[in-house]
C-alpha cells in the first residue's frame, strides 16, 4: 500500500540461512530489513544497526541490539496456558520447549514457571524438553519425555506444530488427549482446529505483528528523527480453550 516491494526469505531456524539471506538482500540494497531472528549468533544483526541500516525485528528480541520491535508478551501467553492446566487440577505438567538461546523460548519458560509457582507446585528440571521447532521435534521430545520414567498430566508445548508432533508420539503410546493427558499448544495455526482433539492454544497474531512492523519500518523510512529502538511493542495473546484439556479426575483410569 506504501508503494514498496516486497522480498521474502524464510530462514528455517537456520542461522547460516539468516546470514546469508541478510547478505543477499543487502546486496540488492534493499530498503529496510524486518527480521524474526534465528538467535543462533547476532554480530551479523549487529552489524546492520552499526551500519545504520533500517532494521526491525518481529516477534523475537535482542537484549544486546539496540533495536526497534514488535513481540507477542511471551511470559503472559505461557503463563495464562499453564494456569489454565492448574485450575483443571493438574500438578505435575510438562514443557516442550526449543533452544534456550531464542528469547521467545526463555519468556514461555518464565511464564510456565510463573503459574507453577503461584499454585505452590515445584518446577522440576526434568518436566523441561528442548527440541527443534517443527513436529518432527514435538515427536521425538514426547517419546523421550514419557519414555524417561516421567509422567506428566499434561503438556505444555512451544507452538502448536510441535503440539502436532506430541499427538503422533501420544497416539503410537496408547494415550488419548485429553483422556489420558491434557495437550497446549501455542499459535493458533489455522488447522489447530481441524485436530482429532482440538487443539487448546494461545492465539498471537501473527498479522498484527506484521502489520505494525510494518508500519514502524516504514516510519523510521520516512523520518530521518526517528530515534533507534523507541519502539518496543508487546502485544498480549489470548488463551483458547477447546477439546484438548480436561481434568485429570475425567481421565479413564
Amino acid at each position: 500500500e506504501a508503494g514498496y516491494s516486497v522480498v521474502l526469505a524464510n530462514t528455517n531456524e537456520q542461522d547460516d540461512l539468516e546470514q546469508e539471506a541478510i547478505r543477499t538482500l543487502r546486496s540488492k540494497r534493499v530498503d529496510g530489513l524486518l527480521v524474526s531472528p534465528v538467535q543462533g549468533s547476532y554480530e551479523h544483526l549487529a552489524q546492520l544497526h552499526r551500519d545504520g541500516a533500517p532494521l526491525v525485528l518481529m516477534n523475537r528480541h535482542i537484549d544486546e541490539i539496540q533495536a526497534d520491535y514488535v513481540i507477542n508478551n511471551n511470559q503472559f501467553g505461557a503463563y495464562q496456558a499453564v494456569k489454565h492446566l492448574v485450575d483443571l487440577g493438574h500438578t505435575h505438567i510438562a514443557h516442550i520447549t526449543g533452544p534456550l538461546q531464542v528469547s521467545s523460548v526463555r519468556e514461555r519458560i518464565a511464564g510456565y514457571k510463573q503459574a507453577l509457582s503461584e499454585a505452590g507446585l515445584p518446577t522440576d528440571p526434568c518436566s523441561i524438553t528442548h527440541t527443534r521447532f517443527d513436529m518432527d521435534g514435538g515427536y521425538g521430545a514426547a517419546l523421550r519425555l514419557l519414555g524417561s520414567g516421567t509422567h506428566p498430566t499434561a503438556i505444555f508445548t512451544y507452538s502448536d506444530l510441535m503440539a502436532v508432533g506430541v499427538l503422533k508420539a501420544l497416539r503410537e503410546l496408547g494415550l488419548r488427549v485429553p483422556r489420558d493427558i491434557s495437550l497446549v499448544g501455542y499459535d493458533d495455526i489455522e488447522f489447530a482446529v481441524f485436530l482429532e482433539a482440538p487443539l487448546t492454544t494461545v492465539r498471537q497474531s501473527m498479522y498484527e505483528i506484521g502489520v505494525c512492523s510494518a508500519q514502524i519500518m516504514l516510519e523510521i523510512l520516512h523520518n530521518p528523527a526517528h530515534t533507534v529502538g523507541q519502539h518496543r511493542v508487546v502485544l498480549d495473546p489470548q488463551l483458547i480453550v477447546r477439546g484438548s484439556t480436561a481434568a485429570p479426575s475425567q481421565r479413564a483410569a
